[in-house]
């Protein structure tokens, strides 16, 4: 009996001794958060990027319109069937 009690009591401290799991939830709350490659490709594009070499006005406005005439048409019922009128 008095050896059942101490293994458990002693439980607890052994799930504490080892290395927190690399995934799952104890990761993100307990070690160091890593960066995933997509993250390490946006950092590098925001520190190497130069004033001006964001996109033109006149390609932004112009993309905003075309993708605004997107939404205006209807969605065809079939796949094969084009949503673009025919000139």
């Amino acid at each position: 009996m008095r050896t059942c009690l101490l293994i458990l009591l002693g439980l607890p401290f052994t799930a504490l001794a080892g290395d927190p799991p690399s995934h799952g939830l104890s990761n993100d709350v307990t070690g160091p958060v890593q960066t995933t490659r997509t993250e390490q490709l946006l950092n590098r594009q925001i520190r190497d990027s130069q004033p001006g070499d964001e996109l033109s006005l006149e390609l932004f406005v112009d993309t905003q319109k075309r993708l605004a005439e997107s939404f205006r048409r209807p969605i065809p019922d079939d796949l094969r069937e084009s949503t673009r009128q025919k000139k």
